[in-house]
């Protein structure tokens, strides 16, 4: 969290530091079905479209959520 607020990309933060299999490409997951990640999406929705959220904890680690604007 700390590089993240000095400005450091989530991107890079996460392909070095990151144990899961989207470390390569940055940790972006993609879309997710709201279906399958309730959780997940639950926290997304909160957000305003284009913004980012906090670290969140979530089963088996930690996430930032971002929402894509329209």
């Amino acid at each position: 969290a700390a590089d993240l607020k000095r400005g450091k990309a989530f991107a890079e933060i996460a392909k070095s530091v990151s144990t899961h299999e989207s470390a390569p490409g940055g940790g972006d997951l993609g879309w997710v079905d709201p279906a399958a990640l309730p959780e997940w999406a639950a926290a997304a929705k909160k957000l305003d479209r284009g913004k980012t959220s906090p670290v969140v904890e979530i089963p088996g680690g930690f996430a930032i959520f971002s929402r894509y604007p329209d």
